[in-house]
Formats: structure tokens, C-alpha cells, sequence
């Protein structure tokens, strides 16, 4: 049995359970917010990690999360509840590539916002294409990857000083075509 699959039956598990603590009078259930955020979670872990596999690892772990905190989330407004489910997702994927660090950074390229506001009107896509291609690369490491100016210096072998100028460069770059 794979981890996926494993996953998927604890995900299964944590239906029933939540419908039948519905069926007593729960306020909210589990299958609920899965059925309503699990495609739009899917797609965009998806985006995020650019395997179908990893994204279904993605999407089942952070519904083990949610079904960890059900008390949390049962009191939360939608919009709240989404915000949530999102960040964990996101915050679970940059912890991933953190840890293994396997692949190049610059097999990420973004197409949609997929940092903090999924639902932004702002392309990240489109603002990336401004940067040069050394600039682009350091701002995927610092804003998606969430690495610091000392691991991506090592990353880069760069001094910690250059990236923080070059991410400066960037910003203004930026700042002048949003403007």
C-alpha cells in the first residue's frame, strides 16, 4: 500500500467520522469542507509542486491537518476556512522543499499568485517576466521558496550583501511596472 493510498483511507475514515458527528447535530462537517475545497486545493498544489503524485500528497496531508483541527475549523467562517486549509497547503509544500532540496529551483515557475493570496488579481506569472533571469530566479527562492539571503548566497554562491541588493534591484524593477 502506498503513502498515497494510505493517506486516502485515513481521509475515508475521517468522512464517515465527521458525517456521522454530523448526522448528531455537528455543526460542520468534514466531507462538507472536503468536497467544497478539495478540487480547488488540488489544483493548486497542482501548480505549486508540478507532480500529480506529490499534489495528491499535498492535498491528503493537508486534509489530515484539517481533520487534526476540526474544532478550529467547525468555528471558522469560509472564508476563514479556506485561508486556512491554503496556508497549510502552501506552508506544507515550501516545508517539503526545504527539507529535500533535491530539485533545481528553477523548475518552479509560477502560474498564478500562490503565495498568501490565492485569489489575487496580480499574475505573479506576468510580474516575474519583468525580472532578468538571475533576479527571477533569487525571488522564487526568497518570496516562494521561503529561504533566507544566507541560504540562497549559498545556494548562488553569492555574498549574503549581493542577493539582498539583487533582491532590492528586483523590487524596484517591479515597483516601477506596477506603477
Amino acid at each position: 500500500m502506498s503513502l498515497h493510498d494510505c493517506k486516502s483511507l485515513h481521509i475515508a475514515r475521517a468522512i464517515l467520522h465527521f458525517a456521522v458527528a454530523k448526522s448528531r447535530g455537528g455543526v460542520l462537517s468534514f466531507e462538507e469542507i472536503y468536497s467544497e475545497y478539495e478540487d480547488m486545493l488540488r489544483r493548486f498544489a497542482l501548480g505549486l509542486s508540478r507532480n500529480e503524485d506529490t499534489a495528491n500528497d499535498l492535498v491528503a496531508e493537508t486534509f489530515m491537518r484539517a481533520y487534526k483541527n476540526m474544532e478550529l475549523l467547525s468555528v471558522m467562517p469560509d472564508y476563514k476556512q479556506k485561508s486556512w486549509l491554503f496556508t497549510v497547503l502552501k506552508n506544507y509544500f515550501f516545508d517539503m522543499k526545504r527539507k529535500t532540496k533535491k530539485e533545481s529551483v528553477t523548475d518552479y515557475d509560477i502560474d498564478c499568485a500562490v503565495y498568501e493570496n490565492y485569489d489575487s488579481d496580480i499574475d505573479a506569472q506576468i510580474l516575474l517576466s519583468y525580472l532578468p533571469e538571475g533576479l527571477k530566479e533569487i525571488f522564487v527562492m526568497k518570496f516562494v521558496l521561503g529561504l533566507n539571503s544566507s541560504e540562497i548566497s549559498e545556494e548562488k554562491n553569492l555574498p549574503a550583501g549581493t542577493v539582498r541588493y539583487k533582491l532590492h534591484q528586483g523590487i524596484t524593477i517591479l515597483r516601477r511596472k506596477i506603477k
